[in-house]
């Protein structure tokens, strides 16, 4: 090949023009041993190309690993799920018992537990106006024999 086409390509390659065959070209060329001595400082870099190339070829393919946190993370996620979709059971859950409750505190069934509920008021009331009148009818006692030690002290 002529030095003058060497040059051209290397002016191509350097500014990134070159195609695969051209590429080839000059490695080609630079594996030789007729290589002109301005174009030496070139050699090292398409030789070391070829020999990447090789170890490429030669080596087998590394089966990539996944690391032990990806199936840490894996697993948190499906936990994270799980724990979501058991917090809206529950909620959905705690909410159909709560209906079930009103319905039945309010229902014509319920009326037994209401009215219950009613004579317990009253019964409540009673005995505190029963208390009541005690503490004012002992009250009463206690304020009228003073009273009445000081009439026999009038007479």
């Amino acid at each position: 090949m002529e030095d003058n086409n060497i040059h051209k390509l290397l002016e191509r390659y350097w500014q990134c023009e070159t195609s695969l065959e051209e590429e080839r070209l000059l490695q080609d060329f630079f594996s030789g041993d007729s290589i002109p001595e301005e174009l030496n400082r070139y050699k090292p870099l398409f030789i070391w190309k070829n020999r990447q190339k090789a170890v490429h070829a030669n080596s087998e393919p590394v089966a990539s690993k996944k690391p032990l946190m990806h199936y840490f993370y894996s697993a948190m996620k499906i936990a994270a799920s799980v724990l979501i979709f058991m917090m809206f059971g529950i909620g959905v859950y705690t909410h159909y018992r709560q209906e079930q409750f009103m319905d039945q505190l309010f229902s014509d069934s319920s009326s037994e537990i209401l009215d219950a509920r009613k004579d317990s008021i009253d019964v409540v009331a009673k005995a505190s106006l029963l208390l009541s009148l005690e503490q004012i009818e002992d009250s009463l006692l206690l304020a009228s024999p003073k009273t009445l030690n000081e009439e026999k002290n009038e007479k």
